[in-house]
């Protein structure tokens, strides 16, 4: 057999076997490069589906919260109002010296103020009465109040009455011990966002100068409304006027540029006024009627005159000018800052109807008008301004009308000129609108936000 016949024959056995063995090698490395293959997209799979329970995991976690928060804050209401509901009778005397080095009968103190007020007081009318606070006045403050408890609701509001006017200037007063509950602070600082961008205000910034004009004291602002955000309204003084100028525009405002004068029905008071929606409100002067006058009809549309209110400068802001009442606007509607012979002359808060002025709801504050440099409203937040003639100085008090609950903040506020009249915040813009020594101003705010409900 020649060699060429046998290296055939060994072609025609070796070489398949080589392919046979070569392609079974490549088969089980693909095999093992699909099971890889395989295991990767299970692994992938995996961590996918591990992922998606960990999603689903933190929903239920945050709803879990969400519902837990919820569920506190209902409590926390339900406490407040069985704890204000306990002190119903309950008053707080401030300023009545106290003794130091013997046992003194408060009942007796008690009893010698409250004859002043016009009350002759029997030792039955009185349930008790306790100093409350700290040791004796070691810590220079003065003497600790005293908590009483008279014999009937009826009692407390006259005597409540009456302290509010005829204690004003003396170095005794007497609250309702209502206004003093203390809650929690995460109730303080819960806000509602609305889906409005809400939350508590944690800086303003620098004012930042418009133009100046006018009078020292007034009111400047935008309309408040969705039908018309440019326009800009003046009203110069805090009294004896009737004159309110309207520019276009904010460039028309600087440039001096006025494009109207309307004639209100009669003259107001302070210079916490409100444009929304082309009517102007206002407080008639030397009256406690808000009063609600269309521009475009001409005409007085509604008039309210709130219950009790304190006004003709009984209590107006540091400054008087008239500031018994401030209208506000903000994400939650149409509000008024003022004081009433029930509350010791504290603030009262007032949500009322833009279209009826109807009152819809009502919150007492435990901080006194006069004590504050002026007050806007927020996200339904009021804000206390505490100085009004310090350059320097901050928003130093909150009363929060979602969960009726106070803190005490400090958020610092420049008064750039030195004798701010007027503080209103625009939520259009989100900024505040200022009246500074005839200079109007603006500062920007900002909001930290805050969980939904």
């Amino acid at each position: 057999m020649s060699s060429t016949s046998l290296l055939q024959i060994v072609s025609l056995i070796v070489w398949p076997l080589i392919f046979s063995i070569s392609t079974l090698i490549w088969s089980e490395k693909q095999a093992d490069q699909i099971h890889a293959l395989v295991k990767a997209k299970a692994s992938i799979y995996q961590m996918k589906h591990g992922f998606a329970n960990e999603a689903e995991r933190a929903t239920e976690i945050r709803q879990v919260q969400k519902e837990l928060r919820s569920e506190s804050r209902h409590h926390a209401f339900a406490l407040r109002k069985l704890k204000t509901s306990q002190r119903a009778k309950f008053v707080r005397l401030k300023g009545i010296p106290e003794d130091k080095h013997s046992i003194e009968n408060t009942v007796e103190k008690v009893s010698e103020l409250l004859e002043y007020l016009g009350f002759q007081i029997e030792e039955k009318d009185i349930e008790r009465a306790n100093r409350v606070g700290g040791g004796k006045d070691d810590d220079g403050k003065g003497p600790r109040a005293i908590v009483m408890e008279l014999i009937s609701e009826r009692l407390k509001h006259s005597i409540l009455r009456e302290a509010a006017v005829k204690l004003r200037h003396t170095p005794y007063s007497i609250l309702d011990d209502e206004t003093f509950v203390v809650m929690e602070e995460d109730q303080a600082l819960y806000i509602p966002s609305m889906g409005k961008g809400c939350g508590l205000i944690s800086h303003v910034t620098d004012p930042v100068l418009v133009r100046k004009s006018g009078k020292m004291f007034g009111f400047w602002t935008r309309d408040n409304g969705d039908l018309d955000h440019k326009s800009v309204f003046v009203m110069e003084h805090f009294y004896k006027n009737t004159k309110m100028d309207k520019y276009r525009s904010m460039s028309a405002f600087v440039n001096g540029q006025r494009e109207n004068v309307y004639t209100l029905p009669s003259a107001w008071a302070g210079t916490g006024h409100l444009v929304l929606d082309s009517n102007v409100y206002f407080n008639r002067f030397n009256t406690s009627t808000i009063t609600m006058f269309s521009l475009l009809e001409g005409k007085v549309i509604t008039e309210i005159d709130l219950p009790d209110a304190a006004f003709g400068n009984m209590a107006p802001y540091q400054w008087a000018g008239s500031t018994d009442f401030d209208i506000s606007y903000d994400e939650c509607g149409l509000w008024v800052i003022y004081a009433t012979l029930q509350n010791s002359l504290d603030i009262v808060i007032s949500k009322l109807d833009p279209k009826t002025l109807e009152i819809l709801e009502t919150h007492r504050t435990n901080w006194r008008k006069q004590w504050s440099g002026n007050a806007f409203m927020a996200c339904g937040v009021m804000y206390v301004l505490k100085k009004y003639d310090e350059k320097y100085t901050s928003l130093n008090y909150i009363y929060n009308t979602h969960t009726d609950t106070f803190k005490y903040v400090d958020i610092p506020f420049t008064n750039k000129f030195e004798w701010n009249t007027m503080v209103d915040y625009n939520h259009n813009e989100k900024k505040l609108y200022s009246w500074d020594k005839g200079y109007q101003v603006v500062y920007n705010v900002t909001f930290e936000p805050s969980e939904d409900t």
